[in-house]
């Protein structure tokens, strides 16, 4: 390990760090700007943990090697978290938008839905009533004294209108 007094850190260490920073900006296909906070933030965790070097259980390029590998996945890890946060803030713009528009289309929806079904018999919109109410085929068709498949032949021609009108 370096004994100089401004930087404790040898020039192994400094093309180690840039190295490693140059490997995660190329990984994550960061500019310069950011490459030079990964160089930051990996040499700021090597100035850290020279205090806790121990020249008797390894040598001072293992130990570095494993101290900057360490750095290096909190980096990414934090790049990592930093990009799905900026995702769900996108992401959730995206929903406000998309629910404000569907609100909008829904009611206009809404008010077509209403027109067609004035338009359909009275058998057909006690139909949909009953489907509007969660009311179940047989159900329908012991409330209208039908056979299923009469209350399903007239499920068959309500989607049509509806589609259609």
């Amino acid at each position: 390990m370096p004994t100089s007094s401004h930087c404790p850190l040898d020039a192994a260490a400094l093309r180690e760090i840039d190295l490693t920073a140059r490997g995660v900006a190329k990984r994550f296909g960061l500019g310069d700007a950011d490459r030079d906070d990964v160089v930051q933030d990996l040499s700021q965790g090597l100035l850290r943990a020279i205090a806790r070097f121990d020249p008797q259980r390894a040598t001072w390029r293992t130990y570095r090697a494993r101290v900057l590998e360490k750095e290096r996945l909190l980096v990414e890890r934090q790049i990592l978290a930093r990009r799905r946060r900026d995702a769900r803030v996108a992401q959730s713009v995206r929903a406000t938008a998309l629910r404000a528009r569907d609100r909008i289309d829904g009611f206009e929806g809404e008010v077509d839905l209403r027109d067609r079904i004035a338009r359909l018999s009275a058998r057909r919109g006690q139909i949909c009533i009953g489907l509007l109410a969660d009311e179940s085929v047989s159900a329908i068709a012991r409330r209208l004294d039908v056979h299923r498949a009469t209350v399903h032949r007239e499920l068959v021609a309500i989607r049509a209108v509806i589609r259609d009108a």
